[in-house]
Formats: C-alpha cells, structure tokens, sequence
C-alpha cells in the first residue's frame, strides 16, 4: 500500500509473528478503541490460538470444497468453542464465501456442501468474494490497486463485506452487554 501510494491514513499496519506480541499488540490497540484485524495462516497453530483469543470475530474463509469445509468445521466448532471457554466470553463466528464463481452459485451438486456449512448455525456473511484476478493479486502480495489496475467492482466487494463484519461485530458486543 506504502509503495502505490493508496494506504489510507486511519490503517496502521504491524507485522508480528509470535503468539506472545499478537496479544500484546491487539491488547494495547484494544484499549485505544480500535479495531484490529489479524491475519493469520489457515492452519491450527499457536499463532491462530493467540489471535482468536485477542479477537472480537473470526472471520472464516471458505470455498466450496469439501477439504475447505471440513477444515473450517473443525476451526469452528472445535478449535474455536476451546478458545472461547479459555477466554471466558463467546467469540462470533462468520463464514466468507471465498473463491465463488459464477458456476458455484448455481451447481448442485454444491448444494449439499452449502447445507454442511449452514448445519452448525454460523452466520454466513451475505456478500461474497468472487474469483477474479484481482483477488488472486493479493495473495501474491499486490492488492486490489496494484499496479495501476483499479477495479472498482472488486473494491465495492470487499468493503461490502468488511461493512458486514463490523456490523455483526457490534451486534454481538450489544447482545453481550445486554447479558
């Protein structure tokens, strides 16, 4: 973002690697009132446990695959019930399509892999990440601006959806306080 010149001035961006300064650094950032967004691996490790701990949602990636599905089953109603019961308070959970293409919408042959991921009641987020190449652009490390190639329609997407998670974010602090 620094090198294109487009991060916005309200977003900070901190790398730490170890569980011990993601806590630490989402705990003073969290006394600030500020929302912090960590990005971890897609696999069970201690930086993840470290990050659901400190987390107020976690947002859970998922593709229509049935490895992907099952993975996201075991983080959610697993790994992620665990860290709750540590932490003492219930952590939301949504689930973001990712990876949808036109074909995934519509295939039946989806639907059962739909059905598994509703069964346990997680909120799915109402938006999706569709598969473009803008997308596959920040996985290499670019983002939905690099490189002069703007794409509005990718950008709309995705603030979409973090508009969506910071809702949910609030509702279920207010349905906290009200406990």
């Amino acid at each position: 973002l620094d090198h294109f010149g487009n991060k916005p001035e309200n977003l900070s961006i901190v790398a730490v690697t170890t569980p011990t300064d993601i806590l630490a650094l989402a705990q003073e950032q969290d006394k600030t009132g500020k929302l912090v967004i960590i990005d971890t691996e897609g696999k069970t490790n201690d930086e993840l446990t470290a990050a659901l701990f400190a987390a107020d949602v976690a947002v859970v990636p998922v593709h229509l695959a049935m490895d992907d599905i099952t993975a996201a089953h075991q983080l959610v109603n697993g790994h992620i019930p665990l860290v709750a019961e540590n932490r003492g308070f219930a952590l939301p959970v949504m689930y973001v399509f990712t990876n949808n293409t036109v074909i995934d919408k519509r295939a039946r042959a989806l639907a059962d892999l739909r059905e598994i991921i509703q069964q346990d009641g997680t909120r799915i987020a109402g938006e999706e990440m569709p598969y473009r190449i803008a997308y596959k652009d920040m996985q290499t490390g670019a983002t939905l601006y690099a490189g002069g190639r703007v794409d509005p329609k990718a950008i709309a997407e995705s603030e979409a959806i973090f508009a969506e998670i910071v809702q949910y974010v609030i509702e279920a602090n207010r349905s906290a306080a009200a406990e």
